[in-house]
């Protein structure tokens, strides 16, 4: 039986009602929400589109085609970073060490990943690689990573799309599209984070100063029947005054709204890590012949304006 048909047999159970007539999407569309599963059709995650679909009203402002040479960062637009959210944290010395002079937390990832530019490479097809490997320098953390950040930051209302491939593993792997503060760090968007999972799911959440403490005020776990890593897909955000709106595949996933929230001009970012306290050197050898070196490919980044 085909994935249709299992989808049609599990509907008539649930519902007692045929649904032979309805359009194939349709019935896979109907059948995720009734079961609770991915809010994006599985024929979409399955086939996802090439191109974005910005909102209505917004017009391209930036293209970032990675097949063209001149977009390849370091450029005046885009930079390959030592730094953690551009201003806030530096990778040089192997981050063990905040601005202020305090000590990042033990557990944190920046004591066994350092951003590294030489990390930032260019593969067949005109792809971007940010490739998480294994350090091989004595003095400087386990492991090397890539990232990349727009140096100029942007107010919003703007929408921003990254085509995109994912490595597999997100347990081990933190690929990441988000948000940082130029004024530091905070607030912090995570529109789509790899984080504690595998690469079947990912979260979304907002990041903010309350009270003079750093608050998770929302999140939200999306889990989908497709393992991302296998294609490229298309993964973007809308942010506008109290609002952030979080898409995959041109599909609405999270419309996040709250009165007084804080907007400001952002830097974007598009990183490959490891996930918080994962030591490289507590794993076995051959584990970490299976972890390493792995690769997220971008395609290309747009944003837009409205």
């Amino acid at each position: 039986m085909n994935d249709q048909g299992q989808i049609i047999k599990a509907m008539k159970n649930i519902a007692g009602r045929s649904f032979e007539q309805l359009p194939s999407g349709k019935v896979i569309w109907l059948a995720l929400l009734l079961c609770g599963c991915s809010p994006v059709p599985i024929n979409v995650l399955r086939s996802p589109p090439t191109n974005e679909v910005p909102p209505q009203g917004y017009k391209l402002y930036k293209s970032y085609d990675f097949a063209n040479e001149i977009d390849r960062p370091p450029t005046g637009e885009l930079d390959v970073c030592e730094v953690w959210g551009v201003d806030h944290i530096s990778r040089k010395d192997g981050g063990m060490w905040n601005p202020d002079g305090t000590q990042v937390p033990a557990n944190d990832p920046r004591n066994f990943c350092e951003w590294n530019p030489d990390q930032v490479k260019w593969i067949e097809g005109g792809y971007l690689a940010l490739v998480t490997d294994l350090n091989d320098k004595v003095d400087g953390t386990p492991v090397v990573s890539g990232l990349i950040a727009t140096i100029t930051s942007y107010m919003p209302p703007v929408y921003i799309a990254v085509r995109m491939k994912v490595p597999a593993d997100g347990g081990t792997y933190w690929p990441a599209f988000l948000s940082y503060s130029p004024s530091g760090w905070l607030p912090e968007r995570d529109f789509q984070e790899f984080e504690c999972s595998n690469s079947k799911s990912f979260t979304s959440s907002i990041h903010d100063m309350v009270n003079g403490e750093h608050k998770m005020t929302a999140t939200k776990k999306f889990k989908f029947p497709v393992d991302l890593s296998e294609s490229f897909h298309l993964y973007s955000a809308k942010v506008e005054k109290n609002r952030i709106t979080i898409y995959l595949d041109n599909i609405e996933l999270w419309d996040y709204y709250k009165e007084g929230l804080n907007i400001e001009s952002s830097y974007y970012l598009v990183g490959n890590a490891i996930f918080q306290g994962c030591d490289p050197d507590l794993i076995s050898p051959e584990k970490k012949k299976e972890l390493f070196p792995k690769t997220m490919i971008v395609d290309w980044i747009k944003i837009y304006k409205p």
